[in-house]
C-alpha cells in the first residue's frame, strides 16, 4: 500500500491543499527571465521585478502604490477578442493609483 500524502488532499472546507513550493520557484524563475531580457534590450531603464501570491488584480494595486507607472501584459485572444481588454488590465486601468500601460 502506497503511503497517503496529505499535502494533496482534499481538506474539511473541500478545498485541495497542495505544496506551494514549486510554483513559487517557476514564477521566480520567470520574473528573472524577464527582467533579464527586459535589461538586455534597454538597459537604461530601471526595471523591478517580483512574485506575489494572491488575486492578480489585489497584488497589482498593493505593488503599483508609489510607482510612476504600472506595465501589465494582456494575453491577447485572437483578432476580434484582443479588441477589449482583459479583466486584469481592465482592473488595473480604472483603478490603479499611476497610469497603466498595457502591452499587447
Amino acid at each position: 500500500m502506497a503511503p497517503q500524502r496529505r499535502d494533496l488532499g482534499p481538506s474539511p472546507s473541500g478545498w485541495v491543499v497542495a505544496p506551494i513550493g514549486p510554483y513559487e520557484e517557476a514564477a521566480a524563475a520567470i520574473v528573472n527571465d524577464a527582467l533579464t531580457r527586459a535589461q538586455d534590450l534597454e538597459p537604461s531603464i530601471v526595471t523591478k521585478g517580483e512574485s506575489r501570491c494572491g488575486s492578480a488584480p489585489q497584488v497589482l494595486m498593493e505593488a503599483c502604490r508609489g510607482a510612476p507607472v504600472l506595465v501589465v501584459g494582456c494575453r491577447g485572444r485572437g483578432e476580434v477578442k484582443s479588441l477589449v481588454l482583459g479583466s486584469v488590465s481592465g482592473h488595473c486601468v480604472h483603478n490603479a493609483s499611476c497610469p497603466v500601460t498595457v502591452v499587447h
